[in-house]
């Protein structure tokens, strides 16, 4: 069994415990933090996953870890209000969302099916091409280095508007539906995400105009060949 290494992050010393004893229970290393601020001090070991309860800090700060970790999975505990709350927790980052009072237990499993969901979408992406550098005219896209150049200038990107991208060129010709989308990109099922989907598809597009993606009503999405 592997064994990961956790940040977990929250101000309720009760949860706090119940989590520590649940991941060290799977063999997993638990390395809690207290304050926000030290959070993303210096760390030698980048974790493999960060475990954030965000009732205290807000959304801002996984906006925060994903600047200095973008590539380790976050797990964000939070209050929803309304389903417009779980849109913003999703697109600020967080790989995925756990509406509070949170049980122990389902925490550790959520964290584990990030831990243990195979390769990343980038990863997948360069298992099909064995060149970093893909081209989807007019744009050029570097897998490696994450970046995209339209007419020699980068275009900025989120995590997920990126993730998004590598999703769809690793599909071309074929139509993704929301659910699709909602499981790679953010490994999401509940329908009460789906709206992020046309929400980061919408932003895609503004950003990436002559991107060549197709709307398929009642359908998904397709990028053309």
């Amino acid at each position: 069994m592997k064994c990961y290494l956790v940040n977990l992050f929250t101000t309720d010393p009760a949860l706090e415990n119940q989590l520590c004893d649940c991941i060290r229970q799977k063999g997993w290393l638990a390395v809690p933090f207290s304050q926000p601020d030290k959070v993303l001090s210096p760390i030698k070991t980048c974790p493999n996953i960060w475990i954030i309860d965000i009732t205290v800090p807000g959304y801002e700060f996984i906006r925060s870890i994903k600047k200095s970790f973008p590539h380790t999975p976050v797990l964000a505990l939070a209050p929803a209000k309304s389903i417009a709350d779980r849109v913003i927790g999703l697109e600020f980052g967080s790989d995925d969302y756990i509406v509070k009072p949170v049980f122990p237990e389902e925490v550790i499993l959520r964290a584990d099916r990030l831990l243990t969901r195979g390769c990343s979408i980038t990863h997948r992406l360069q298992s099909i091409s064995t060149d970093s550098i893909v081209h989807i005219e007019p744009y050029k896209i570097n897998i490696k280095n994450r970046t995209i150049v339209f007419n020699n200038a980068d275009v900025s990107l989120t995590s997920k508007e990126f993730e998004l991208l590598l999703f769809l060129v690793s599909n071309r010709g074929h139509i993704l539906t929301r659910d699709q989308i909602l499981q790679y990109v953010w490994q999401q099922k509940r329908p009460a995400a789906k709206r992020a989907v046309d929400d980061i598809v919408y932003r895609l597009r503004k950003k990436l105009p002559e991107l060549p993606l197709e709307s398929y009503y009642g359908s998904g999405f397709k990028l053309l060949r």
